[in-house]
């Protein structure tokens, strides 16, 4: 089992599907035992405006897809993770943009058990999971490659991010003709 690349997979996986879904992120580090994503809260910026319901999918995608990007690259390390509470913060996050969509700001920051979880809440969550998984295994070799490039440099940039997807999908291109 490899943990560091575990990280810097996770890491990627939320980096990633950020830019792809034209979120700006300011810094992706990894120190091989930890890593984050700095993105701004779409929901934030949107708040009160008609456009609040879908940056709050697209906060759901990003947060979930650093879970699932892990998963994919190694389902031994993210149960290890699971059990450890190293995804925690991804999951008080989904748990409450979900509450938000439905119940507005009354329940931001509340830690709510995903035993009490209403069913529309799960049926969101397992839809946007879904759609999030999706676009992880899409964009996989994407995310791999940002990730090397994570594990190897232990920090990237918009900018290189940015790069990164477009040398990727230039050889894809490439290669499809």
């Amino acid at each position: 089992m490899n943990y560091p690349k575990a990280v810097a997979y996770h890491e990627a996986g939320h980096a990633v599907i950020a830019r792809l879904l034209n979120v700006e992120t300011t810094e992706t580090f990894s120190d091989h035992a930890s890593g984050h994503v700095q993105t701004p809260s779409l929901s934030f910026k949107e708040q009160g405006t008609p456009a609040f319901k879908e940056a709050l999918l697209t906060d759901m995608k990003i947060a979930l897809a650093g879970p699932i990007a892990e998963h994919r690259h190694s389902p031994q390390i993210y149960k290890k993770s699971q059990r450890d509470g190293s995804h925690k913060e991804d999951l008080e996050n989904i748990v409450s943009f979900a509450f938000m969509y439905f119940f507005g700001d009354k329940f931001k920051g509340t830690t709510v058990s995903t035993a009490d979880l209403p069913p529309e809440v799960i049926n969101l969550i397992d839809e946007v999971k879904r759609s999030a998984a999706v676009m992880v295994k899409d964009n996989w070799n994407l995310i791999k490659f940002v990730g090397d490039i994570l594990l190897a440099t232990g920090k990237l940039t918009q900018a290189d991010i940015d790069s990164a997807i477009e040398n990727v999908q230039r050889k894809s291109a490439a290669l499809a003709c």
